[in-house]
């Protein structure tokens, strides 16, 4: 656990030379129920003024203003260094990836299932952060964010990467045009998909004591994911609330469960990173932590900030 700040929370990864990063959670923050408390997106129907209030919290951890993205699950990478030192005063840039060379620029990336990839040299002179929910990652925008970084800095080598939290792989479930996305490409990431056989609703179960739908997946996964979700939240969720995240990312086909942040690792390592490390916390089963769209649909977004420090310098509990 990470205390960027008096008052927040979050996860990082090991100490890299010249770079600091984590992801945030939902804690410390002022936005209310269903988005509490540290919403960091503008656009999910929060109080503009809570959410600026909590970017306020967060910019106290960080050494300058971070650039925020208008994310749109696509491949376009931002190249900070060519923006204006006040950009992130105005409009967001519309792209999923942004690279820079810059020390001390904040970049962000705001996530809520999707996965938030930081990328550095062994050295720590070029930086990328890129969104990568399943059809970013299946059309490339992990590669093209390390195209970016090799542009910025062509002599830079011994390539890392930190994969933070996302939806985990005994709650992402998909379709058939999801696994054939990335097996069409690399028929070797069959090995991330695990088929679910009774063409199930999503995979958790119920809260504990109402009645599941019919056509539940009735394996263990279920049952693990509802005893997370004891765990974390005795209460459960409520019936209506939990019918509407299932509803709302699962059909009725073929299904599987996907090991997003394996995919992940593979394309990373497949474009020559030599070094993937990943959080592990899967943001749908910890709700203490973290907002999750397919949980709670309509939900709030955590961020994941990274920075160029100086030369040699390991990160801290603390980036002030």
């Amino acid at each position: 656990m990470l205390e960027p700040a008096p008052g927040l929370r979050g996860v990082t990864g090991e100490p890299w030379p010249g770079v600091r990063y984590f992801s945030t959670w939902r804690v410390g923050g002022v936005s209310l129920p269903p988005r509490d408390s540290l919403n960091l997106g503008l656009h999910v129907g929060d109080d503009p003024l809570a959410v600026r209030e909590n970017r306020l919290r967060l910019r106290r951890a960080l050494p300058g203003d971070p650039l925020w993205l208008e994310q749109v699950h696509g491949t376009d990478v931002f190249d900070a260094d060519a923006a204006p030192e006040d950009a992130a005063a105005g409009p967001a840039p519309r792209a999923d990836a942004a690279v820079t060379t810059r020390r001390g620029r904040p970049l962000a990336i705001m996530t809520a299932d999707c996965l938030p990839v930081v990328l550095a040299d062994e050295a720590g002179t070029v930086l990328g952060v890129a969104h990568a929910g399943w059809r970013g990652l299946a059309a490339g925008v992990l590669e093209n964010t390390l195209a970016a970084m090799r542009r910025r800095a062509p002599a830079a080598h011994g390539w890392r990467a930190w994969i933070g939290p996302g939806i985990g792989p005994a709650a992402f479930q998909v379709g058939a045009e999801v696994r054939d996305a990335f097996l069409d490409q690399d028929p070797g990431l069959a090995a991330c998909f695990v088929f679910q056989p009774d063409r199930g609703l999503f995979a958790a179960g119920p809260p504990q004591g109402k009645k599941r739908p019919s056509g539940g997946m009735g394996l263990d996964a279920e049952q693990s994911l509802r005893t997370g979700l004891r765990l974390v939240n005795p209460s459960g969720m409520q019936a209506a609330r939990w019918m509407q995240a299932a509803e709302g990312c699962a059909a009725w086909g073929p299904r599987w469960l996907a090991d997003l942040a394996g995919l992940a690792r593979a394309r990373l390592l497949r474009a020559g990173v030599e070094r993937v490390e990943a959080s592990g916390e899967c943001t749908w089963t910890r709700a203490d932590r973290y907002f999750s769209h397919r949980r709670d649909p309509g939900s709030g977004r955590q961020a994941t900030l990274a920075c160029l420090t100086d030369p040699g310098a390991l990160q801290g509990a603390r980036w002030t």
